[in-house]
């Protein structure tokens, strides 16, 4: 994981939009426990990244989806950061065994693909007048 290095200056405002897997969906909470260890324990969310600092932060969730097919969505797998650091081999075998398991959930092939669209304020914890 990388290292945060830098300083928010007093009455700074940083503002992350990022989107995240909605693991209220059943199935997609059975593809996260089944990725898991392979996931190098990255922090679940930015606050948890940002507790050591002297910020203060809130968060705001909004629910959106899209439909695609399991392959579209294996492929989006493949690019996030944790897989495409592992070995060539591992990783291709995990995406399959993941594409198999959806194919058994999702016999027609699409699904749809559920996501929050975190947006992550920071605020300085100092103030200056």
């Amino acid at each position: 994981m990388s290292k945060i290095t830098g300083k928010l200056h007093p009455h700074g405002v940083l503002a992350l939009w990022w989107n995240q897997a909605d693991v209220r969906v059943p199935w997609v909470a059975a593809e996260d426990a089944r990725l898991a260890p392979f996931t190098r324990n990255y922090p679940a969310t930015v606050a948890e990244l940002l507790a050591s600092f002297p910020v203060h932060v809130a968060t705001r969730e909004i629910p959106w989806s899209r439909r695609i097919t399991v392959e579209e969505h294996t492929r989006y797998l493949a690019t996030h950061s944790h897989f495409a650091v592992m070995d060539p081999i591992e990783r291709a075998e995990l995406l399959d065994m993941n594409r198999t398991a959806l194919a058994r959930i999702f016999p027609e092939g699409e699904l749809d693909e559920p996501y929050l669209c975190g947006l992550t304020v920071v605020r300085s914890a100092t103030t200056h007048s």
